[in-house]
């Protein structure tokens, strides 16, 4: 019960709820030590044509990729959430400045973008 209480089912990745958790955990700890949190949003690009063109299935395992992509390039500080149906939400807590923060959006960007093969299909997010 507690696994679908704070987490996606598709993505196993934590939910909406858990990550507000981490966040105000994050952000509280953050103000104690005079640090810096970092939230990057991602969402993907043409996702919708993606479930119309190729169907439910496959849209579900490109979530379930882009899951595990993320978190094989994160470490264990971090937290990688899913928001809502093609958006993911990353926490970076302790981060050194907001060059470091805006080094990590651009190279989790080329990991998603680096293409991707399912079903035959190779898709470019």
């Amino acid at each position: 019960m507690h696994f679908f209480a704070f987490y996606d089912v598709l993505t196993g990745l934590p939910n909406r709820r858990l990550f507000l958790e981490k966040l105000l955990q994050s952000l509280e700890h953050a103000r104690v030590i005079n640090g810096m949190v970092a939230v990057l949003l991602l969402d993907l690009d043409r996702f919708r044509l993606i479930n119309e063109s190729l169907g439910f299935a496959t849209g579900d395992q490109v979530l379930s990729a882009v899951a595990g992509r993320l978190v094989a390039q994160l470490g264990e500080q971090e937290t990688t959430a899913r928001l809502s149906s093609d958006e993911f939400i990353i926490l970076v807590p302790n981060v050194g400045s907001v060059e470091a923060a805006g080094k990590m959006a651009r190279h989790l960007l080329e990991t998603i973008r680096s293409g991707l093969v399912l079903a035959d299909h190779e898709l470019s997010l």
